[in-house]
């Protein structure tokens, strides 16, 4: 029954002190007292601190009807919660202890997610009290970023770009770029190095370098480059030809570089082939005449300089070429023909060949008719006619003659008669 009294009483203490028992003083351990608990006091509030922080020394004390904690309850257990929960934490440490002169201490407490307006609950023996809401800020950030630029001028710039690597990442970027990011570095000094330049760019200042990344900051480097001109390299390659003596080849030649031909008057000032690689390139003249001949090495080698024109002459003596025997071409006059006085004419119809194929040839058919004479020229052999008209009934001798292009003549004869009648066979 003195326990119930005295709860009874604490019931109606309470409300005269009931800041003491919701807000807590705040402060460290007031003297105890030996009165009855009714009540639990947050005498030491959770602090607002960074998450996996310690948010204590959390102090809860068994508290009297005046707010007093109460001596004589050390082996009653106090136990901690989470209240609230905004954030969706877990409570570590050591949730449950036994009070000391009527206070409990936690010493380990934190949370591990960020949040605003946490709350814990203390209960022991049947009371519970929340704490005052409290915030859990973020940690600190630990990582950085670095962003990586690239400019570069001059001549013959790299068209392929560079590698940037950052502890050994490497990134391909461009040769004007403006920043490839390498997240999440840890913080301090990173090594940066940009690679696959070209041989005629430099770049300006250290490379690799190294910079310091500097936790929830981007921090930025620029490698700038400047480029020469490339050396060209490529030529060209002039050849010439100087022909001299008798009987030249009237065709020419072909000139021949690395498989490709071009045909080269036989006396040139020059075919050129353009875009060479720079170096030794094989050259050789063809379609040199029997009668001629090429005086050094045929095929040979000629240089080519990078950015420049390299020559290889050509000089071609040529001897008179022995006549070759001719042979007059072989006629046909088509034959012997009786004709009557009253058909008005007669036709041959004449045929040549001629085994020197030597034209064109000239022709002339004598009718043997007080100098009548046709004639005529052919580009080629074969047959041709002709026809003409005897006024009396008579007997002629027709001379066919063909002459060739060096003046060699062949001849045919064919008798013609003219009759007034044809006499029939018996």
């Amino acid at each position: 029954m003195k326990t119930i009294c005295g709860l009874a009483l604490g019931a109606v203490v309470v409300g005269c002190h009931l800041d003491k028992l919701l807000g807590g003083s705040g402060g460290g351990s007031p003297p105890p007292s030996h009165g009855t608990p009714v009540g639990l006091s947050f005498t030491s509030q959770p602090r607002t601190v960074q998450a996996g922080q310690p948010i204590g020394p959390v102090r809860v004390s068994v508290v009297d009807s005046a707010g007093q904690p109460v001596a004589g309850v050390d082996t009653t257990t106090v136990f901690v919660a989470l209240g609230t929960n905004p954030g969706g934490a877990t409570l570590h440490g050591d949730t449950s202890t036994h009070p000391v002169n009527g206070v409990a201490t936690f010493t380990s407490l934190s949370l591990d997610n960020a949040g605003h307006g946490y709350t814990l609950t203390a209960r022991a023996a049947g009371l519970t009290q929340p704490s005052a809401p409290f915030d859990i800020m973020p940690p600190p950030p630990t990582t950085g970023n670095l962003t990586v630029t690239t400019s570069t001028g001059g001549s013959d710039v790299d068209p392929d770009g560079y590698t940037v690597t950052v502890d050994g990442d490497g990134r391909a970027i461009p040769t004007n770029s403006s920043g490839i990011t390498f997240s999440g570095l840890a913080a301090g000094p990173h090594t940066v190095a940009l690679s696959g330049v070209a041989s005629n760019c430099a770049v300006s200042g250290a490379n690799p370098r190294t910079l310091s990344v500097t936790a929830g900051q981007t921090m930025s480097t620029t490698f700038s480059l400047s480029c020469t001109p490339l050396p060209p390299t490529t030529g060209n390659l002039t050849v010439t030809t100087s022909t001299g003596g008798s009987d030249v080849d009237p065709d020419g030649y072909t000139v021949t570089v690395d498989g490709t031909d071009r045909p080269i008057p036989t006396n040139s000032s020059g075919v050129t082939f353009t875009g060479l690689a720079a170096g030794p390139h094989t050259v050789a003249l063809s379609g040199v005449a029997s009668n001629c001949s090429v005086s050094g090495s045929n095929p040979r080698n000629a240089d080519v300089p990078a950015g420049g024109v390299g020559r290889a002459d050509f000089l071609i003596r040529c001897t008179a070429l022995p006549p070759p025997q001719n042979h007059a071409p072989i006629v046909n006059a088509g034959g012997d023909q009786t004709i009557l006085l009253s058909l008005g004419s007669v036709t041959v119809n004449a045929s040549f060949t001629d085994q020197d194929h030597d034209g064109p040839w000239s022709y002339t058919i004598d009718w043997d008719d007080n100098g009548a004479v046709n004639t005529g020229t052919k580009q080629n052999e074969g047959s041709f006619s002709a026809s003409h008209s005897y006024g009396l009934v008579s007997t002629h001798t027709v001379t066919v003659t063909v002459t060739d292009s060096h003046g060699l003549s062949g001849s045919d004869q064919a008798k013609i008669t003219v009759v007034l009648f044809l006499t029939p066979r018996p």
